[in-house]
């Protein structure tokens, strides 16, 4: 209401609009529910990636081919797919700056 004033309608003439106005609910799935299949789907199939890399009878080089496609999947979901190298980290922030906290 205080938008419509805003706009310059008087109280009367918002008044008068309301018996011509026709509100109509809708029901629509929420965007995570929109998107809970695919997540499953996702999910999935990392899963059968992970039970297939932990069988031994994979060369390193098939590990690896199966490794790349669990990277595949994660980025088609929208994650980043982590690095398992092995690269030195960083220090804390805070034994760097010289700051005590």
């Amino acid at each position: 209401m205080a938008r419509l004033v805003a706009a310059g309608l008087s109280p009367e003439e918002i008044a008068a609009a309301l018996p011509h106005i026709h509100v109509e609910p809708v029901s629509t799935a929420h965007p995570t529910e929109a998107k809970r299949a695919t997540v499953i789907k996702h999910h999935r199939e990392l899963y059968l990636l992970l039970v297939r890399r932990e069988n031994q009878m994979w060369t390193p080089g098939e590990q690896d081919d199966i490794r790349e496609q669990m990277k595949a999947v994660l980025e088609r979901r929208g994650e980043p797919a982590k690095s398992t190298s092995k690269s030195p980290t960083s220090p804390p922030r805070s034994a760097t700056s010289g700051t005590t906290s």
